[in-house]
Formats: structure tokens, C-alpha cells, sequence
């Protein structure tokens, strides 16, 4: 399985590839070896842009660090009316914003970007909130 991950500052797309999922922890240090040698040691921070997403925000963040190439990961919470802010401040390399109100997708995506940039992030990775796509 192929994990598509985007060079935000050049727009360029990078393919990291796994050859046994039922080996995540070799899977992880072998895409770490592999990932920092393609992009010479740069910044990756997991962007989440949520609403409501207290139900499969832990599943997905478990499976985001397994992979073993994220430096930090930006929770933003859109407003949302379940707890997404509380469970993702007891998470682990985890930078949470919560929008006092909500500003849609669009607006969290945003939010998202610029935080990044602002913790010197050199690789942004967009990671959808309904696990929709598997993070591994």
C-alpha cells in the first residue's frame, strides 16, 4: 500500500511505500529510515481538521504515529459540540486549537496550514477526520 504524502511548500508528491501491514512496527522504522533519507530529515506535521470527531479521533491518531515519520501532530477542532478537544489534549505529540466558532472545512484547513508553518513544518500532511482512508 502506497501513503501519499504532500510537500506542502513545493506541491511536489512523494510516494512511501509498505510491503506487509501485518508488520507495523518494521513497516513504521522502515518508512522512517526510507522518509528521512528522501527528504533529508525535514519537519512532518499530521494536520486534522475536525468537527465532532471525538469517536474516531483516537483510532486515527494511533495510526498516524505507527508510521513512524511524524515529528508533531495539529488537532483543530471546528466548534464542535462533542468532546474532539478534550480527547485530543490527553494525546500525545499533539498541538490542539479550538475555533470559538465554527468556520466550515475550508476555514479549519486554513487554520491547520498556518499553524503548521508556524510550528516550522516542512512536510504538511492533511489527514481526513471521518476515516474515510485508513491513516496506515
Amino acid at each position: 500500500m502506497a501513503h501519499k504524502l504532500i510537500w506542502f511548500q513545493s506541491q511536489e508528491t512523494i510516494y512511501v511505500t509498505s510491503s506487509d501491514s501485518s508488520h507495523a512496527t518494521a513497516r513504521s522504522e522502515q518508512n522512517h529510515k526510507l522518509f528521512n533519507r528522501m527528504l533529508n530529515n525535514k519537519k512532518v506535521i499530521v494536520c486534522h481538521a475536525r468537527y465532532n470527531a471525538a469517536k474516531t479521533l483516537e483510532k486515527t491518531h494511533a495510526e498516524v504515529l505507527e508510521q513512524g515519520v511524524v515529528d508533531q501532530i495539529i488537532l483543530v477542532d471546528d466548534a464542535s459540540r462533542d468532546n474532539t478537544s478534550a480527547i485530543g489534549r490527553t494525546l500525545p505529540q499533539t498541538l490542539v486549537h479550538t475555533h470559538e466558532r465554527n468556520l466550515g472545512y475550508g476555514g479549519n484547513q486554513k487554520t491547520c496550514y498556518r499553524l503548521a508553518l508556524e510550528q516550522g513544518a516542512d512536510i504538511v500532511i492533511m489527514v481526513h477526520p471521518d476515516y474515510q482512508y485508513t491513516q496506515s
